[in-house]
């Protein structure tokens, strides 16, 4: 258990720290319209979003919340063609 449970580091046997939390989102969209004639039009549209979230500490204590490195990781990808 030492390897995953730190030693205490502040007064009163506490272990106190303050990780980043690490995030990234992209996202984009491109449109391309084309008139083929006066009465025909080519239309296309795409959409992505492209995510990562990493927090030092997981939100529930289950999942072990106030252990470093026991954190949520969040890594999404969405896309839309239309």
């Amino acid at each position: 258990m030492k390897q995953f449970v730190p030693l205490p580091n502040s007064a009163g046997l506490y272990y106190q720290a303050s990780p980043l939390e690490r995030n990234r989102a992209d996202q984009g969209t491109m449109r391309i319209d084309h008139k083929l004639t006066d009465h025909q039009q080519l239309n296309a549209y795409y959409y992505f979003d492209d995510d990562y979230l990493a927090k030092p500490f997981a939100k529930f204590e289950a999942g072990g919340a106030a252990l470093p490195g026991f954190g949520d990781l969040t890594n999404e990808r969405f896309s839309n063609s239309t």
